[in-house]
């Protein structure tokens, strides 16, 4: 889920009614609402198997009351509840069921949901993953995880932060005027600068660090080991990094975070980690592909955790 949320718009929460008891979630279902907000998206509950319940609205109500409390905790504002039997397709497509909802049906709310934010409209962010050569023209390719650029724009190129111009930008070997968030672009610099894989071609607010307050979503197996180095990938960049601290572990069963000295599987945690080299400033909440890294293993290569950046340490 946390891989699938990470380029998602809506999360839609499935939560079976006949499961529901004493207007109690399932651990896993807190789990995914924690973990959809932390990646700020809006929610749509779909209340299914109502048909086996006999579209009982006191039964309806008493989900929406137990989510709505858990939404509360995780500060979550946009929700949308819809009544569904998935079996029989009502309120999926089709509207069906009981007289007292005459509200959207899922596919409806889905359509009407907005979008996150345009990232064209943001601060440049350009990881560089590959140079290349064209003659004696030095090009710098890569991704365009937010922001826009144009020929003669002033940049700063890290983890430096060097002033550059571009010089030209091309899409598929041509020249563009423009090109945005989204786009594969290939990008000349006016000034020699000492630019390679790994680096980052911004606009001038960039910030760097080497230690963040970050939320992790642990991934792997294997519990996390106190003092146990990992290697940290953020778009093409790939550094050593060390959780120094945990400073609290979210409990599914109640949401409250508690202390802890461990991490284990599933387990979702806010803590401070300090990389050895400099790695992008960018706060997850405004810059998404940038304020965002993974965690790997460096015996195993497996995926330890996935990050958000949440503060920077000074």
């Amino acid at each position: 889920m946390v891989t699938a949320a990470s380029v998602s718009d809506v999360a839609v929460i499935v939560i079976d009614v006949a499961r529901v008891e004493k207007g109690q979630l399932k651990p896993q279902t807190r789990r995914h609402a924690a973990v959809a907000a932390l990646m700020g998206l809006n929610i749509i509950v779909a209340v299914n198997k109502m048909d086996i319940v006999g579209w009982s609205q006191e039964r309806f109500d008493e989900v929406r009351t137990a989510f709505n409390d858990v939404a509360g905790i995780l500060n979550i504002k946009n929700i949308a509840f819809v009544p569904v039997s998935a079996k029989r397709g009502e309120n999926i497509v089709n509207r069906g069921g009981p007289d007292w909802y005459n509200g959207p049906t899922l596919i409806e709310l889905l359509e009407a949901s907005p979008r996150k934010t345009s990232l064209a409209g943001a601060s440049l962010r350009l990881p560089v993953q590959l140079l290349l050569r064209d003659g004696d023209i030095r090009l710098y390719a890569g991704r365009i995880e937010s922001g826009a650029v144009r020929p003669g724009d002033k940049v700063r190129v890290g983890p430096g932060a060097f002033a550059a111009t571009v010089a030209q930008v091309r899409i598929g070997g041509a020249g563009v005027a423009y090109a945005e968030a989204g786009a594969s672009v290939a990008v000349e610099l006016a000034e020699d600068r000492d630019l390679a894989q790994g680096g980052v071609i911004a606009d001038n607010d960039v910030r760097y660090a080497r230690r963040v307050v970050a939320d992790l979503c642990w991934l792997d197996e294997n519990a996390w080991t106190p003092a146990r180095r990992y290697r940290l990938r953020q778009g093409a960049l790939e550094t050593q990094a060390l959780i120094e601290n945990v400073r609290f572990v979210r409990d599914v069963s109640n949401l409250d975070n508690v202390p802890a000295n461990e991490l284990k599987l599933n387990d979702i945690a806010s803590v401070q980690l300090a990389a050895r080299d400099p790695i992008l400033a960018d706060l997850f909440a405004e810059l998404p592909g940038t304020g965002a890294f993974v965690l790997f293993d460096p015996d195993t290569n497996q995926t330890a955790a996935a990050g958000m950046i949440r503060e920077i340490v000074q």
